[in-house]
């Protein structure tokens, strides 16, 4: 019943919208784009496939290394994919005259795009996959992926991130707590930072994309999981299934089972040893898999209370094709425009709830996000702030500057039980020079202090750089 119910809503927001949205001449923009470049992380990853994280210093085999792909870098690869096959759609003429039928029509077969991508080749998995793999390999631990495309292995049951030693799962919970606990929800946040950035470049670039039913999906997804998760029943018999299935081959074994029940479990125990989860009782190696019965009540209720939170994450007007939203027309004939999305992260220390406001005017793009960053009883304020894409000449150059800022209160040392905050920062600034009619460069510089942000694998102080290029599909 709700799916007709939601079904009849679309059909009247369109039939109130079509003919607006096309006597809209705000200029449009679709784009891919992907950097080739991006440091440190590309160093780190080139050590890693050569080493452990007992040997940090083993030689870089840079090229060696792209097996990985930064969480930025993974994320373009996901959306551009996504945003090919969508605007493709959008190509197809049909039902000209009757621009209702026409979106009903682009939606349904969109939809149908994406499905076929993700039964070819699972996309979304790959990409959730890679964030773990980004944490791992930022602490010098190797992976293996089993959504890749190359240098196929055997793979663990339900497509696990296997070939991971214990001596470096061991050695990365007593050395680097805080990106140990991330690691385990670094495949949600992904999930949540790519849709968070579809959503922008559909609204700042009045793409009007139709990715609604996309974004849904990925949302679901991390909802279900965690539900999943908060489950003492399911999520044990998942575990133990799993478990009998790899039997004794350590290197079959996924780095940590259900994600959300290794979140929980090393929230409530920083100061455990990671010897402490027991060995594996069919042999070789330590039990590294949580299962429902291995938590207490309070930590399942508590993540019942974040598999509720999560679906926050779909309260906002884009998961329901509207892309953006006319507050006032102006002088010049354009339109001041606004949107939001509620946003929920699960994040090393807890997660952060808060709200993406978004708003066109001229040759503004403003991007803020005012949130809480939640432990388990307190919490820390922060402020996510952008820039986006402000257009500039240069000597008959046509450039675009871009500058994203985090302002944070975190938990201290990452504590989940901590009632202190610690100022948490970051600032990457982006320029792009287009230079001709398809194609365009990017340069980005970043810094961050110590602390969890979103689409960056480095939990410490760390400074950045990166470089990429970009093809114009669209510029009308």
């Amino acid at each position: 019943m709700h799916k007709t119910v939601i079904c009849v809503i679309l059909f009247l927001v369109f039939s109130a919208t079509g003919q607006a949205q096309k006597a809209d001449s705000t200029k449009s923009k679709v784009f891919i784009e992907y950097n080739f470049l991006d440091l440190p992380f590309q160093i780190y990853a080139g050590k890693t496939v050569n080493s452990t994280i007992s040997n940090p210093n083993a030689s870089v085999g840079f090229f060696k290394g792209m097996q990985y792909q930064s969480m930025e870098q993974s994320t373009q690869i996901m959306n551009n994919v996504y945003t090919l096959s969508n605007w493709g759609v959008k190509q197809i003429p049909i039902f000209k005259k009757r621009p209702v039928f026409q979106t009903i029509t682009h939606i349904g077969l969109s939809s149908l795009v994406n499905k076929v991508i993700g039964s070819i080749y699972d996309l979304p998995a790959w990409h959730h996959e890679e964030f773990h793999r980004n944490i791992m390999a930022v602490n010098y631990t190797n992976s293996y992926n089993p959504f890749s495309l190359f240098n196929k292995k055997e793979e663990a049951f339900g497509g696990a991130v296997s070939y991971v030693l214990d001596t470096n799962l061991v050695m990365m919970k007593d050395k680097n707590l805080s990106s140990f606990i991330r690691m385990h929800t670094a495949g949600g946040e992904a999930q949540i930072y790519s849709i968070e950035n579809l959503q922008k470049q559909n609204f700042f670039n009045d793409q009007k994309l139709y990715l609604s039913v996309f974004y849904i999906q990925q949302f679901q997804d991390v909802i279900n999981y965690i539900q999943l998760c908060s489950s003492k029943q399911s999520s044990t018999l998942f575990t133990e299934d799993l478990m009998k299935f790899e039997g004794s081959r350590q290197e079959l074994r996924d780095f940590t089972g259900l994600d959300y029940c290794a979140w929980a479990y090393d929230l409530w125990r920083p100061n455990e040893p990671y010897s402490g989860r027991g060995l594996n009782p069919y042999g070789n190696g330590y039990d590294r898999y949580i299962k429902g019965s291995d938590l207490t009540d309070e930590q399942l209720n508590w993540l019942t209370k974040q598999y509720k939170l999560s679906r926050l994450n779909l309260i906002s007007p884009m998961n329901f094709f509207i892309s953006s939203i006319k507050i006032k027309k102006l002088s010049d004939g354009s339109y001041l425009k606004g949107n939001f999305s509620v946003r929920y992260y699960p994040t090393s220390f807890g997660n952060q709830v808060g709200i993406d406001l978004m708003v066109k005017y001229k040759k503004w793009n403003l991007f803020a996000s005012p949130h809480l960053n939640q432990n388990f009883q307190n919490n820390f304020p922060g402020l996510d702030f952008a820039v986006i894409d402000y257009p500039l000449k240069y000597r008959d150059e046509d450039l675009s500057v871009s500058v994203y800022a985090t302002t944070d209160f975190q938990p201290e040392s990452d504590g989940f039980f901590s009632n202190k905050g610690v100022f948490v920062g970051s600032l990457k600034s982006t320029v792009k020079w287009q230079f001709n009619k398809w194609l365009y460069t990017s340069l980005s510089a970043s810094a961050k202090s110590k602390g969890w942000i979103k689409g960056n694998p480095f939990m410490g102080n760390n400074v950045g750089a990166s470089m990429g290029l970009g093809f114009i599909l669209q510029n009308k």
